[in-house]
């Protein structure tokens, strides 16, 4: 499988699938231009025989009574074919997005449209409210498909923001590199199929993800303000 896209990273996807039972077995990823896979995770030997019924065998604990019920019908399970499916939420417009942070007291650092790159348009936005385990997070989709950038940002330090920041920042120098982004200290991590990017603007813990060559994602970046 080859993205369509002209400016993303990822080369081609490729998958191995038994030809008789046709259960996948191996996936690669490949970088433009390289041969060798960036990610490649498969089986390194498959039985198709039956199992022994051993490994099925139940020894119930001492004192413990068992109640034994048929399992419900897959299709009864799930919801049958005519359950309603839940409505997916529409992406927010940028300006719906930034009005919906603010009101959780989230001021968002977005790119300006006048050097914004032409291949990251902006595409919708979600934004969730602040719990008690979690902060105010938006999360903002620029481009399509392989070829796209998602702008995270959440109110304050949230734990997955701060593990995210210290995990970069203590990854080899040769991958990291600390830069200014938006008038603010940040780490970009550089790999072959991905570049992210974390800093914060005020109280503001943000990061921006994609599949796309550093030079692309570096004019985003610039752009933020």
């Amino acid at each position: 499988m080859t993205p369509t896209s002209a400016t993303t990273t990822v080369g081609s996807v490729r998958v191995a699938i038994d030809a008789k039972t046709f259960v996948p077995l191996r996936v690669q990823v490949f970088a433009k231009g390289d041969t060798t896979p960036a990610l490649s995770a498969g089986f390194t030997s498959v039985s198709y025989g039956r199992l022994s019924d051993s490994l099925f065998a139940f020894t119930p604990p001492s004192g413990v009574t068992v109640h034994e019920q048929a399992l419900p019908s897959p299709q009864s399970l799930f919801g049958g074919a005519t359950a309603a499916k839940p409505a997916t939420p529409r992406p927010l417009t940028l300006a719906q997005a930034t009005a919906k942070a603010g009101s959780y007291g989230l001021t968002l650092a977005v790119p300006q449209r006048c050097g914004l790159p032409s291949a990251l348009p902006f595409a919708g936005a979600t934004v969730t409210a602040p719990t008690k385990a979690h902060a105010a997070t938006a999360v903002l989709h620029y481009g399509a498909g392989f070829g796209s950038v998602v702008l995270v940002e959440s109110q304050g330090v949230s734990s997955q923001s701060a593990g995210l920041q210290q995990q970069i920042a203590h990854l080899p120098r040769g991958l990291v590199t600390t830069t200014t982004i938006a008038g603010a200290p940040g780490y970009e991590l550089q790999t072959p199929l991905l570049n992210i990017a974390a800093w914060r603007h005020g109280t503001i813990t943000a990061a921006a993800a994609g599949p796309v060559p550093q030079a692309l994602l570096g004019q985003f970046l610039a752009a933020i303000h």
